[in-house]
């Protein structure tokens, strides 16, 4: 559990890597944003590897939820309302998602790297999970192997986010719910 002061810092990483991406993230700009000194950041995370680790921990707690909630799902359109929830939280970090599903962003940092390929293959393995119990509920198709669905999947939310990150704000993440949604349902049913 994290303090209220840990948090507020959280925040303001995130505004700033929102703003001047990961490579302009610092421990000075993080204090300046909270109103604090440096020393005093470095009670609550130890440097700014830390940080960035626990900005990507929140970020994939967020996004993990609806690859696990799609497992257990009994609606009728489990698709749509998988791809609703999670657009609707990456578009709450509309500014971060692009910067989560980028690798180019980490390439300075090889334990960010390392820890960004141990959350996209565990997010692959729970999003394969989900898809076979969506396939003996006979929900989806079962001709294809859930993990070749769920990289289908996965390709396609990121190249939504990537698109929707180079579209200067002309095409946002919820724009495309609908769309994305009735493209994999099609695919995904047939």
């Amino acid at each position: 559990m994290r303090t209220e002061r840990q948090q507020e810092i959280l925040t303001a990483a995130v505004r700033i890597v929102e703003r001047d991406g990961f490579s302009g993230l610092t421990v000075r700009k993080v204090a300046d944003e909270v109103g604090v000194s440096e020393p005093a950041l470095y009670r609550h995370f130890a440097n700014k590897l830390e940080l960035m680790e626990t900005i990507l921990d929140d970020f994939q707690e967020a996004v993990v939820a609806h690859f696990k909630q799609l497992e257990k799902t009994t609606v009728e359109d489990p698709i749509t309302e998988f791809v609703t929830g999670l657009f609707s939280t990456l578009g709450n970090r509309e500014a971060l998602a692009p910067l989560i599903f980028s690798e180019e962003a980490f390439h300075a940092e090889p334990a960010l790297k390392s820890k960004l390929f141990t959350m996209v293959t565990s997010n692959l393995q729970i999003l394969t999970k989900s898809l076979k119990s969506l396939q003996a509920k006979k929900y989806i198709r079962t001709d294809i192997e859930a993990q070749n669905l769920a990289l289908l999947i996965m390709g396609t939310i990121r190249v939504t986010i990537t698109r929707s990150s180079l579209s200067n704000g002309t095409v946002s993440l919820q724009d495309q719910t609908g769309k994305v949604s009735k493209l994999l349902t099609t695919v995904l049913r047939s």
